[in-house]
């Protein structure tokens, strides 16, 4: 299976303020199959497998030497 794909992603980090710091990120995906199409597709048909969107954010706190982040994914 071929698939097209196009998009963009834009990243923002902040500076670290005591011991904290951010990121995001987000990420638009426009994929399209072009050919070997699986039964049950058509050409055009979206991969399910590519999100349209995705964020991601990450909150990271250093001090010292310990270090530890959070990190959320959403996928559309």
């Amino acid at each position: 299976t071929k698939v097209r794909a196009r998009g963009f992603e834009l990243l923002a980090e902040s500076a670290k303020f005591a011991g904290f710091s951010a990121k995001a990120g987000y990420t638009f995906t426009d994929a399209t199959i072009r050919s070997g199409v699986p039964a049950g597709w058509t050409n055009g048909d979206r991969p399910n497998e590519l999100p349209r969107h995705s964020l991601t954010t990450r909150l990271d706190y250093e001090s010292g030497g310990f270090g530890a982040y959070v990190k959320t994914t959403t996928k559309a």
